[in-house]
């Protein structure tokens, strides 16, 4: 037994004397992670360098446009001689009052007090045109907020409303806003589409407030509503609705690519 023992002490001194110290640490090493738990993989261990890109990703070309401009208010309208001399693409945001235009547009413009938000639903009764442009030149886009309709501002918009949506050359879309939680178009958004398709004025759904709904509720909701325009006003309105939050900026990024892009000035890539 004593022979044996001595032939083992042997053996091993003479592996410890020939293996390579970086070799024999590595076979420990893993000798030991296999009998624990198998080595991590590649993916695991990459995983906190893909979250630390992920953060550090560029912004869209469209959010860096929004970033570099600053935006202002223009004038309040209520007949077409007072924004006759306003020539730059334009868009209109519209809806039912108490839908969260002011805030969705504040957002889309990158700024958080631009766009009064009023406390009395219905109060506004005017045309709001407001410029974003750059250092370097005069405005490049006109963004229109439009009066809410529904509670009493509906009888308050005149005349000056259909002057603007038929007569407006440079108004290339009316975003028109659809509280998610609501569901449907109530009355007053169906007299709004009415307008819309009468004067071939290019439209798109925006569903405001959709972080507070599933997802699955979104699409549904999406899906029903779209359905439900595009019988109204076949001509006009685009087959896709943008879903959006101005409290969590879901959608902001797909909205003002949407702004850019048909006003003709979406940066290219």
């Amino acid at each position: 037994m004593q022979a044996a023992r001595s032939t083992l002490r042997t053996l091993n001194n003479i592996s410890v004397l020939n293996t390579s110290p970086l070799i024999s640490w590595r076979s420990s090493r893993y000798a030991h992670t296999r009998a624990h738990a198998p080595p991590p993989s590649i993916e695991s261990t990459s995983r906190p360098a893909a979250t630390a890109s992920q953060k550090q990703q560029p912004a869209s070309p469209a959010v860096e446009f929004f970033r570099h401009r600053s935006a202002k208010f223009l004038i309040t309208a209520v007949n077409q001689g007072h924004y006759r001399h306003l020539t730059h693409p334009e868009v209109a945001f519209a809806g039912r009052s108490n839908v969260g235009k002011s805030s969705l547009i504040n957002s889309v413009l990158c700024s958080q007090k631009l766009v009064k938000t009023s406390k009395k639903p219905g109060h506004t009764s005017a045309l709001n045109f407001f410029a974003l442009s750059s250092r370097a030149g005069p405005g490049e886009i006109s963004i229109v907020d439009m009066p809410g309709y529904g509670f009493r501002s509906r009888n308050e918009w005149g005349d000056f409303i259909v002057e603007y949506l038929s007569k407006r050359k440079v108004l290339r879309r009316v975003f028109m806003l659809v509280e998610a939680k609501v569901g449907e178009l109530k009355s007053t958004d169906e007299n709004f589409l009415d307008l819309l398709e009468e004067y071939k004025v290019p439209a798109q759904l925006v569903i405001t407030k959709a972080d507070k709904l599933k997802s699955a509720d979104t699409d549904q909701i999406s899906s029903a509503v779209i359905k439900q325009a595009t019988r109204i006003a076949p001509s006009v309105l685009l087959p896709q609705a943008i879903y959006c939050s101005s409290r969590t900026r879901m959608g902001i990024d797909v909205l003002q690519a949407e702004v850019l892009s048909v006003c003709g000035l979406l940066p290219s890539k």
